[in-house]
């Protein structure tokens, strides 16, 4: 029996994405979330959008941005999921032509850094020097 459409959705997605996907496991890791694997979605989408010439957002980049940013602002939380979302989200406004929106997201982390008790992961350490 199939483990269920969105299993089945991340297990493809793992194996045919090539967005800074350096290894399977830290693909895993990153997909075992639901937050992290949506922004891990937006941020390839934005950078699809770019290869097809666009020069902004196409709606379904902008409804995953949407429903990121709602998932985030609802608490910012501390946990390694809602860090690689914002960080899946700066580099995703990397060369966009709105710095304050940037900023917001930089903050945005810079508070999730102060408030996180804990330290960071070794994972989300990896990921931030990459």
């Amino acid at each position: 029996m199939s483990p269920g459409p969105l299993e089945d959705l991340k297990h493809n997605w793992i194996a045919t994405t090539a967005f800074f996907c350096h290894n399977q496991t830290w693909m895993r890791y990153v997909c075992d979330n639901y937050l992290s694997f949506l922004s891990h979605v937006h941020a390839s989408l934005v950078y699809q959008d770019l290869d097809e010439g666009l020069l902004y957002d196409s709606e379904l980049t902008v409804y995953g941005k949407t429903m990121i940013l709602r998932l985030v602002s609802d608490g910012l939380d501390t946990d390694d999921a809602t860090i690689i979302s914002i960080l899946h989200l700066l580099i995703s406004e990397l060369g966009g032509l709105n710095e304050d929106v940037f900023n917001l997201h930089q903050e945005g982390l810079a508070t999730c850094l102060r408030n996180s008790r804990a330290g960071l992961s070794t994972n989300v350490e990896t990921f931030m020097t990459l």
